[in-house]
């Protein structure tokens, strides 16, 4: 039988309450952390990689590159939330864009064909 159907057996649920007791100590130390944080904000180009784009993979490298501690994937994600980073999208935006040909199309272009739209419905004649 399992140690907590003993417990509860002899206590009651007083006996299933935590004891409080916090999970094992992480091996990274305060130093470790700022160190990682400025790595983070340094940016993976800074490391190497040909992108600006962290991954929880790159970050896990850095960690064991700065402090020769290996950690998975959602430890990793751990880590790296509680130094008050999240996950961010990054926008996507095509290298030819033409940012006054978009603004010409938005206010001239799409007005007139939503007009056209309107007026010539899929519906005209059905009956």
């Amino acid at each position: 039988m399992s140690n907590w159907v003993e417990l509860y057996k002899q206590q009651g649920f007083k006996g299933l309450k935590t004891q409080g007791q916090p999970g094992p100590k992480s091996p990274l130390t305060d130093n470790d952390r700022r160190k990682l944080k400025a790595a983070i904000l340094k940016g993976p180009q800074s490391f190497g990689y040909d992108t600006g784009i962290w991954t929880l993979r790159r970050i896990a490298a850095v960690i064991r590159e700065l402090t020769k501690t290996t950690f998975k994937t959602t430890q990793t994600w751990r880590i790296v939330t509680s130094l008050g980073f999240s996950c961010q999208k990054p926008t996507a935006r095509a290298k030819e864009r033409d940012e006054a040909k978009i603004q010409n199309w938005r206010l001239r272009t799409f007005p007139r064909l939503k007009k056209m739209g309107a007026e010539t419905s899929l519906f005209t004649g059905l009956s």
